[in-house]
């Protein structure tokens, strides 16, 4: 299950830097070097596998969920998923009901996740 799937940085890497945007290729290695720090199985990574790693699209059924207004990026996350997750089988939606952060309890999600796993089971 993958809810408000954290994909997509460079957006908000950009966003970020603001009026340092001239140095984004030097804040990219860096943040790369960092990357490898906390995960050194990937060291030879590219920025690109940051967006939506290969290493990380799932191979097995899968739930996907979204807040619709997403504050942060709104569908860009989503978006990159979809283009990339393949010929597993999926279910994906958009929760009008969920905020992207902040939000732990949502009935609309709920039933989504207990609708999956009980159509899984039987």
């Amino acid at each position: 299950m993958l809810e408000s799937p954290m994909t997509a940085y460079s957006p908000i890497v950009e966003q970020k830097a603001g009026l340092f945007s001239p140095l984004l290729p030097l804040i990219k290695k860096w943040l790369m070097q960092g990357f490898v720090r906390i995960h050194p199985e990937f060291a030879g990574s590219k920025w690109t596998d940051i967006d939506v790693p290969e290493w990380g699209i799932p191979t097995c059924p899968v739930l996907i969920m979204q807040a619709k207004d997403d504050a942060q990026l709104g569908l860009t996350h989503y978006d990159a998923l979809l283009s990339c997750i393949g010929e597993i089988e999926y279910e994906a939606h958009i929760i009008p009901t969920l905020s992207h952060s902040q939000n732990q309890v949502n009935a609309e999600r709920d039933e989504l996740i207990y609708n999956w796993i009980v159509k899984r089971i039987n």
